[in-house]
């Protein structure tokens, strides 16, 4: 992140001091909004056919969960936002135990972009 900063201030001539002022500040960043469409009643509700539940949960944290859980690491914040997207959209990425819940997964390979349903069982033939 730190390189990010370094980037945007001679292509955006930004004066950011650290992460957190150029995330609350960037001009592109406020231009993307929370995808929301018209209610039953008339309200604006979450979009859950947008990019982050159709592409971002299923094909990048899903991936970094299936990477994490390879190498026995913990992703509570992962674990977070997975249960919260597949409740939203009815979907079973994870089970109850936050682990991937891999029958629904491979069941459904053309919803997530797990190794596994490319012919890769183990993380390390990702990391060479």
């Amino acid at each position: 992140m730190l390189s990010y900063i370094d980037l945007e201030r001679p292509t955006h001539h930004r004066k950011h001091p650290n992460i957190k002022v150029s995330f609350r500040d960037s001009g592109q960043l406020g231009l993307v909004k929370t995808p929301t469409i018209e209610g039953v009643i008339g309200a604006r509700v979450l979009d859950i056919h947008c990019r982050f539940f159709t592409d971002d949960i299923p094909y990048g944290l899903l991936l970094a969960k299936w990477v994490a859980e390879q190498l026995d690491i913990k992703t509570l914040h992962l674990d977070e936002w997975i249960t919260w997207g597949q409740t939203l959209r009815e979907e079973h990425w994870s089970n109850e135990d936050k682990t991937i819940e891999m029958m629904f997964c491979m069941n459904h390979k053309e919803l997530t972009g797990l190794p596994p349903s490319h012919g890769i069982d183990n993380v390390n033939d990702i990391l060479d």
